[in-house]
Order: C-alpha cells, then structure tokens, then sequence
C-alpha cells in the first residue's frame, strides 16, 4: 500500500500527471479501504485537473471532501491541500464565493508556512473578484504580516501574480 501511494505522490510531484492518475487508480482498486484514501483523492484530483479534466477533477476533491468532513483526514496538511483544490475548482468556474469559502478554511483553521499563506493569497484574489476591495486589501495585509517570507508574499511585494495550485 505504502509503495503505491508513494509511486503516485513522486508521479504527480514531478508533473508526470498522466502517470500519476494512473497509479492513484491503481491504489484505489487494491487498496480502496487504505490509509491514504484522502491524500489519493486529493492527488487525483490535481493530476486530473492539471491535465484539463475537470469533472474528474472536482469529483476527486468531493471525494477528498467527504472523507474530510467524516473526520478521516488526521494530516493539517492534507487537510489544507482538499481545500485549495475545491477552491481551486470553484475558482476555475466563476464562483468566487465559494472558492472564498474553501480557502478561508485553510487560512483559518490551519497554520501551515505553505498552505496558509497561500489560501490567504487567493482568498484575497476572491474578494477582489467580490468587489471586496477592503476585505481583500486586509486578507493581504494579514499574509504581509503573518508570512512575510512566503511565496505568495514575496510576489505581492514585488508586484508578481498571486499564484496558482501545482
């Protein structure tokens, strides 16, 4: 199980999406109670969205979602990366309001030094895409201050995109 699930993570983490997918599916047949039923669904999610699938995508995050919000996911981790993805997806489709939802949840209920400063990131980009141009201003003053080190900080300091999920 360990083996399969780390053979799909170095896929995906090295941008060999098609792979990847491949080898999280292959995870699911075998292992379909397995420990990293959530991470899997998570990794599915973003190899299948970075290869231009995007309902198999978003059904990947609903997965990850579930498993979530029935309290299978223990890694903070994780557990900000199923988020960003559903943002990441409501983003991609215009609803902004969501995708302000999901990444609120990261950037308030999780500290994590990449996830955090990046869901504070793109929460603002949300407001802005609101008209909330003060809640928007806030969230990045918050990401200013709280990581100042950060990458997405590091880019707005310098003028540069927000940034984007993998």
């Amino acid at each position: 199980e360990e083996r399969q699930f780390l053979l799909a993570e170095n896929l995906r983490k090295t941008k060999n999406y098609d792979e990847a997918a491949k080898a999280y599916q292959v995870y699911l047949e075998k292992f379909s109670g397995g420990r990293h039923l959530a991470a899997v669904h998570l990794g599915l999610g973003i190899a299948t969205k970075q290869m231009g699938q995007g309902e198999e995508a978003k059904r990947h995050s609903e997965e990850a979602l579930q498993l979530l919000e029935s309290g299978q996911v223990a890694d903070p981790g994780i557990e900000a990366q199923i988020y960003l993805l559903a943002g990441d997806l409501a983003f991609e489709a215009g609803d902004y309001d969501s995708a302000y939802r999901y990444y609120a949840k990261p950037s308030i209920l999780v500290r994590h030094p990449v996830f955090t400063p990046l869901a504070l990131a793109k929460s603002a980009e949300c407001k802005e895409k609101l008209g909330e141009t003060e809640k928007a201003k806030s969230l990045r003053e918050e990401l200013l201050r709280d990581f100042p080190d950060s990458e997405p900080a590091k880019g707005l300091s310098q003028g540069a995109p927000k940034g984007g999920s993998e």
